[in-house]
C-alpha cells in the first residue's frame, strides 16, 4: 500500500493538479508527455516523495532490501532528472537497469534475465527518436553509477 500510495496515487494526483487542473486527462500518454517536457516536476516529486516513503516503510517495518532498492530508484530519478534539466537522459533505462541488477541481487542471479529488456529498450527509445544514442548512454550511465555506489556503500552485506 506503501509504494501504491507514494508512486502511483500521490504522482498522479500531483499530475491532475499540475497539468489538467481538475480536467480528466484523455490517456496516460499526456502524462507521460506532460513529464517529458517539464523534468523538474519528476525532480520534485522524487524529492517530496521519495523521502517520505522511506521513512514510511523504515517505519511499517519493510525489508531491507525492499528499502534499498527503493531508495537505489529514487537516486536514480534525482539524478536523471537533475541531467535532464539540461540534457536527456533515459529515465526508462536508469530505471530498469537498477531494477533489474537489484532483483538478481535479492532474488538470485537467475532475475538477471531482466536484463534482456535492455537492448529492447535502447533499440524503441532509439527508433521512436525519443532519445540519442548519447541520452541512452548517460542513461545506463546514471544507473551504473548508482548501482556501484548503492552495492558497495548502502547494500547488506
Amino acid at each position: 500500500m506503501v509504494i501504491l500510495l507514494f508512486f502511483v496515487l500521490l504522482p498522479v494526483g500531483y499530475l491532475y493538479l499540475r497539468t489538467f487542473k481538475g480536467k480528466l486527462a484523455k490517456s496516460e500518454i499526456e502524462f507521460t508527455l506532460f513529464l517529458k517536457q517539464h523534468p523538474k516536476d519528476i525532480l520534485i516529486l522524487a524529492l517530496l516523495l521519495g523521502p517520505s516513503s522511506l521513512v514510511v516503510l523504515w517505519t511499517v517495518g519493510a525489508p531491507q532490501i525492499l528499502i534499498y532498492t527503493i531508495a537505489a530508484l529514487i537516486a536514480g530519478s534525482i539524478i536523471t532528472a537533475l541531467i535532464n534539466a539540461f540534457y536527456r537522459a533515459s529515465f526508462h533505462l536508469t530505471g530498469i537497469i537498477i531494477l533489474s541488477v537489484l532483483a538478481a541481487k535479492a532474488w538470485g542471479v537467475g532475475f538477471l534475465i531482466l536484463l534482456t529488456v535492455i537492448p529492447w529498450i535502447f533499440w524503441a527509445k532509439y527508433y521512436s527518436h525519443e532519445h540519442t544514442i548519447p541520452q541512452l548512454l548517460v542513461g545506463i550511465a546514471v544507473a551504473v553509477t548508482v548501482l556501484l555506489i548503492f552495492l558497495q556503500v548502502f547494500w547488506p552485506k
